[in-house]
This record gives structure tokens, C-alpha cells and sequence, in this order.
């Protein structure tokens, strides 16, 4: 259903037992998602240039599946919350907290972009040290500074990093 001028899907919760993947690319009118809590195996999700999508329905976030959260270019959204092994948050300029990163959750992650996120305060690095198992790391445009111990920390903990992009 991508590229559709949908502004919602459905009301009330639909038994979505088969569904994997979620493709509402450039579905610019989309504004707010429904609860998706009977997709037990809902995989990805792929929100790329949703511009008036504000927030990520808490129930597709509680996914256990969710691999894979793409919400580049959602200039609208303001936070989110889960453990991924990909998160793209590109053109994603309201975002202020990253909160993706619950204490435990941080086996999966082996992506994570962030690129034009210049109302992001600061990175939970303390948080991001345990994504031991993280293989790409981009951030641009972050306006806050991140000393060198915590840069140090953070590369002694990504043993699996094959690829970052600082600027």
C-alpha cells in the first residue's frame, strides 16, 4: 500500500496472524497507525517518507518479530521505543530522545542510522555500549558533543563494527 493518500488504516484490532511485512512508503497522508497487537509475526515495517506519521502505534514497538523499523524521512515523528536489529531514523528531525534502547534489549540491533537528527539532545551511550553486536553506526548533523572517552567506549564495545559514518 505504498505511495496510497490512506490518513488511517482501520479502527479497533484486526487478526493479522500471517502478516510480516507493513509497507506504507510515501504514504504522506498517513497520520497515525492501528493497533497492530494480533501480528504476532509482523517482521518489518517500512514507513520510509510518511510525512505527517507523528508517532509509531506502541503495539507494532511490542512486536517480539519487529527486526526491522524503517521510518527514514518521517519529519513529523517524535519518539520511539524498541529493541531492532535495524533502525533507519533519516530526515527525522523532531526526534529529541532516542529510546530505543531498553535496558536487556540489545542483542538483536546491528543497524542504526541517524542522519539530519539535529534536535536529538544526546546518544544513551552507556546504552549503546551493549549493542555488542552492532555492524554499522552512521550519525550526521548531531550538534551535541561526545567526548573521547565516550567515543573510546563505545569502539571497544562494538567488536562487530564493519562500517560508521561520523559528520
Amino acid at each position: 500500500m505504498q505511495q496510497s493518500n490512506i490518513k488511517k488504516l482501520w479502527d479497533g484490532v484486526q487478526d493479522l496472524v500471517n502478516l510480516k511485512t507493513l509497507n506504507l512508503c510515501e504514504s504522506k497522508q498517513l497520520t497515525e497507525l492501528p493497533d497492530f497487537s494480533r501480528a504476532p509475526n509482523l517482521e518489518e515495517v517500512h514507513l520510509y517518507k510518511c510525512l505527517s506519521l507523528h508517532s509509531v502505534h506502541p503495539s507494532i514497538l511490542s512486536c517480539q518479530s519487529l527486526l526491522t523499523l524503517d521510518v527514514s524521512d518521517c519529519e513529523k515523528l517524535e519518539s520511539l521505543e524498541k529493541k531492532l536489529e535495524s533502525i533507519d531514523l533519516v530526515y527525522c528531525g523532531n526526534v529529541e530522545k532516542l529510546q530505543v534502547l531498553p535496558m536487556g534489549g540489545f542483542t538483536k540491533l546491528r543497524r542504526l542510522v541517524i542522519e539530519e537528527g539535529e534536535r536529538l539532545r544526546s546518544l544513551p551511550i552507556r546504552e549503546l555500549c551493549g549493542l555488542t553486536n552492532l555492524e554499522e553506526f552512521k550519525i550526521r548533523n548531531f550538534q551535541q558533543e561526545i567526548n573521547t572517552g565516550e567515543m573510546r567506549s563505545l569502539f571497544d564495545a562494538w567488536h562487530n563494527l564493519k562500517k560508521t559514518m561520523f559528520g
